[in-house]
């Protein structure tokens, strides 16, 4: 069976919104909710973060013990995005951006399921 996995890119150092991430809603940080969200489908959810940046998430994160914090390039997420999947061997990637702090659990086993039924190269929500 190939090994699933959702990709959250994530920064701190947007220049719209600084520490972004991080900003509170209902007294919980944005990435709370999404990172519990993906939590929640029960694929390994793995956080992309600069590595500048790891132990600020560490430190400043509700779930970190139920992610997995990948440190890689600043300026290219991208790049952190795949070197994150090839340092855990995911041989599919959900790519989620921090952007979007609510998902459905139950619309990303769907898309897992419709993925692997259809043998389709990706599905776009």
């Amino acid at each position: 069976m190939k090994k699933f996995g959702i990709i959250i890119c994530s920064r701190t150092d947007s220049s719209r919104l600084p520490n972004k991430p991080f900003l509170k809603v209902n007294g919980r940080n944005l990435l709370d909710y999404l990172t519990a969200n993906c939590i929640d489908t029960g694929v390994q959810t793995i956080l992309a973060v600069p590595k500048e940046q790891v132990e600020y998430y560490r430190q400043n994160l509700k779930n970190k013990n139920d992610l997995l914090i990948f440190g890689g390039s600043k300026d290219d997420p991208l790049k952190r995005m795949f070197d994150a999947a090839a340092y855990h061997g995911l041989d599919h990637i959900i790519r989620v951006c921090h952007d979007k702090i609510f998902i459905s659990h139950r619309q990303i086993n769907e898309f897992i399921n419709r993925y692997l039924d259809k043998d389709l190269e990706y599905i776009y929500s």
